[in-house]
């Protein structure tokens, strides 16, 4: 199993590499993550099983956190494994601690020590598959039915918890989607991928009166990846790099195609 798990830490080192290296060509400061150096964070989609910060690679599995000291990461080190609950699907960094999506809530882990992550508190919802993404006071949760992890979930939803109180993450608005997958967001502007139904774009400014900036019907979205204006998305067909510095009209940058 451990073999397993080394094998998937220098996976994800690479496909973060990748990632930021593919949306750092936009970044202004000309800064980008060199594979052969110290990494401090990464960003990865929602869906996401991996993740970097404070130079440790987090991988969860069906049950556990792994942890990899990569201050060298060529050389990934496993540090240690902390067994969370079950069916643990996605993890994604939020200042000092991971927020990790299981199919039945929201666990909170604190990073005060990076190397043994320590848990902090859970917020339960219905069996269901549940992406999460953070930013500000606010955590932004989708619920989507149908599945193998959905089991008595019959709605499709958008949940917003407030944890401004990261031991008391409490729900304050849920909003009815169609078909929601994976979310990102950037400054108060947040992207929801809506499977066959395509990809949303909403204005969070207010999470308690959620605008909807605009609907994209062509785009077939599972999740996104927004950073600098080039949002990254992964759908059926592939890979796809949008220009969304006009919200109103994503452009086109590349596409790579699944084979």
């Amino acid at each position: 199993m451990l073999s397993i798990i080394y094998k998937y830490a220098k996976t994800a080192l690479l496909l973060i590499a990748t990632i930021v290296i593919v949306t750092g060509c936009s970044k202004e400061d000309g800064t980008s993550f060199d594979i052969g150096k110290s990494p401090g964070e990464g960003k990865g989609g929602s869906l996401a099983r991996f993740t970097i910060a404070c130079s440790h690679l987090f991988i969860v599995d069906d049950q556990n956190l792994n942890v990899f000291d990569i201050a060298n990461p060529s050389k990934p080190v496993f540090v240690r494994t902390v067994n969370i609950g079950f069916g643990i699907e996605t993890i994604f960094p939020f200042k000092d601690y991971l927020l990790i999506g299981s199919n039945t809530g929201m666990y909170i882990y604190d990073l005060v020590d990076c190397a043994n992550p320590q848990y902090v508190t859970q917020f339960a919802h219905v069996m269901s598959c549940d992406p999460v993404v953070a930013e500000g006071d606010y955590a932004y949760v989708t619920l989507r039915s149908g599945g193998d992890c959905h089991v008595g979930m019959t709605s499709n939803q958008l949940d917003i918890l407030n944890i401004a109180d990261i031991n008391n993450p409490h729900l304050v608005k849920t909003y009815f989607m169609d078909e929601p997958w994976g979310l990102g967001i950037d400054d108060s502007v947040l992207f929801i991928c809506h499977g066959n139904y395509g990809l949303g774009v909403y204005n969070v400014v207010d999470p308690l009166d959620m605008k909807t900036v605009k609907r994209f019907s062509n785009v077939k979205a599972y999740d996104v990846i927004p950073h600098n204006d080039v949002l990254i998305v992964t759908g059926p067909d592939g890979l796809y790099q949008y220009d969304y510095s006009d919200l109103d009209s994503l452009k086109l940058l590349s596409v790579i195609q699944k084979d």
